[in-house]
């Protein structure tokens, strides 16, 4: 009983709460019990509300890295295909030059150097390509699938066939 009217006097002189210990209806009983409700709902309140908003904190930079991560690999698909569609075009137009040149040249329509240089610019297309080739599988592989992979590498092989048998009836 002496600890219980010493901690209430105590609470009381710091100004915690404002009702009297010494009142003869048991009121400094009550002031323990209030004391002990405020600690312990102001430790459950700090824990709560730091543990809560730390956790939603954290499911939220959880949920931008994704988001970042995802955008980064969308950029770098980007600049793959960009890349790989830029030399194919190229060597899609550097043909089309060639085999107009090689017909324009069975026609007797154009000569023989003009034919050399479509096959030199087509040629310089293609050692690019070459140089590239395994890396374009596999950027278009690991972006876009294993069929478009085998997609790109059929359509090259084709093309290559025609060029090299046009470069044996050529010499």
């Amino acid at each position: 009983m002496a600890v219980q009217r010493a901690w209430s006097t105590l609470v009381y002189r710091v100004g915690l709460l404002t009702r009297s210990v010494d009142s003869a209806d048991g009121q400094g009983v009550d002031a323990i019990d209030d004391v002990v409700a405020i600690v312990v709902g102001f430790v459950l309140t700090t824990l709560v509300g730091g543990w809560w908003p730390a956790v939603l904190q954290q499911r939220s930079w959880i949920r931008q890295n994704d988001v970042r991560m995802r955008e980064a690999e969308s950029q770098r698909a980007g600049t793959a295909c960009q890349d790989l569609m830029t030399l194919l075009d190229k060597r899609l137009f550097r043909m089309h030059r060639l085999l107009g040149a090689t017909t324009a040249r069975a026609r007797g329509a154009a000569s023989e150097d003009v034919l050399e240089e479509r096959l030199r610019e087509y040629d310089d297309v293609v050692i690019a390509w070459n140089e590239r080739l395994n890396m374009n599988l596999s950027l278009v592989g690991s972006h876009f699938g294993d069929v478009a992979r085998a997609y790109l590498r059929g359509c090259t092989r084709s093309s290559g066939a025609w060029v090299s048998g046009l470069r044996a009836q050529c010499v």
